[in-house]
């Protein structure tokens, strides 16, 4: 997939020629002009327009984005339609509804030939339902949204290319075509996995980042952990003395030690639970506008760290409490 921008103020017959000239390039398969470009953000998605079915009033419907795209969007983009069909050239007033809207709109019905009304009043009627995607934020599918025909003032200016064969090649195909057409518009065109990738790198620097720091937090956390466990073990070895002496197995010893010694490692995951709810929930509303999904409540995640601190302290406790079990309950006693 290669996506190019274009100049939006340019009229819809030089977008026209544009695509007439691809098309006739070697290796161009399909092309379809649409808006905004996938794994862009969020700039011009945001679920702002309100769709309800007539007869309702404002204020009950569902809130979704609308993409203003070409007849061939879906059969470019490879985006399944569940459903119907894609609209036509000339049809605008049919539209194409998403999985996640239609149940919304229509949770028992079949969404075909209802009519939908756009804020706007405009009267819809639905033709299709395209499968779900995943092209604003990693990690996270894409919310309700309505698929239409460009309209009177509102013409994409992202043209999206399916190709076959070396993207070098079509890219410098795509960039002289259209200099050749407009002295002025030095487009860039890049493949949709170039993009995804490059956004990618940004946050997996920041992981990176964050993975040092929480593998020191780690680190600190066991050396700090082994160090209270040997200087509380060795304020024991009386203690574990007479218990030795009193026919006590290894095995009671090493549960002496380590029940103490867990308790207050599972009080500081219970806190930890709470005060690492509230900070990622605040880190989602940071990063509501960004291509980076937040999940507040993984399962997973919670579990994982869970058992690499626990872990991490057993493993801290066990070399004391293996060491008080070797000693001589005779240099125990007398030990001071």
């Amino acid at each position: 997939m290669l996506v190019v921008a274009l100049d939006g103020a340019k009229p819809a017959a030089f977008y026209q020629q544009v695509m007439q000239g691809i098309r006739s390039l070697p290796g161009v398969e399909a092309l379809s002009l649409g808006e905004p470009p996938p794994m862009f953000g969020n700039e011009g998605r945001v679920a702002t327009e309100e769709l309800r079915s007539p007869g309702p009033p404002k204020g009950s419907g569902v809130r979704a984005s609308t993409m203003i795209v070409g007849a061939a969007y879906f059969d470019t983009l490879r985006i399944a339609i569940v459903r119907g069909r894609s609209f036509r050239e000339g049809e605008h007033s049919a539209v194409v509804v998403s999985a996640t809207l239609a149940r919304a709109l229509w949770p028992d019905q079949d969404p075909l030939g209802h009519t939908l009304q756009s804020s706007k009043g405009e009267l819809l009627e639905v033709v299709g339902v395209a499968r779900n995607t995943n092209s604003e934020r990693f990690g996270e599918l894409d919310g309700p949204r309505l698929y239409r025909l460009p309209t009177a003032g509102r013409t994409p200016d992202v043209l999206m290319i399916r190709f076959a064969g070396d993207a070098g090649s079509i890219e410098d195909g795509v960039r002289t075509l259209i200099h050749s057409l407009d002295r002025e518009l030095m487009p860039r065109p890049r493949t949709l996995d170039a993009m995804r990738q490059e956004m990618a790198l940004t946050f997996w620097r920041l992981a990176r980042l964050v993975l040092f720091l929480g593998a020191v937090g780690l680190l600190l956390a066991v050396i700090g952990i082994y160090g209270v466990v040997a200087f509380a073990v060795s304020r024991r070895k009386r203690e574990i003395g007479i218990r030795i002496a009193l026919g006590a197995t290894r095995g009671v010893v090493v549960r002496t030690i380590l029940g103490p010694g867990l308790r207050p490692v599972l009080a500081g995951l219970a806190v930890g639970y709470v005060l690492t709810i509230g900070g990622v929930y605040g880190l989602a509303q940071v990063l509501r506008e960004t291509p980076l999904a937040v999940s507040t409540l993984d399962p997973l995640v919670y579990l994982a760290v869970s058992v690499i601190l626990l872990g991490s302290a057993a493993a801290a406790m066990l070399g004391p409490a293996w060491h008080a079990t070797r000693a001589d309950p005779v240099v125990a006693l007398r030990h001071t």
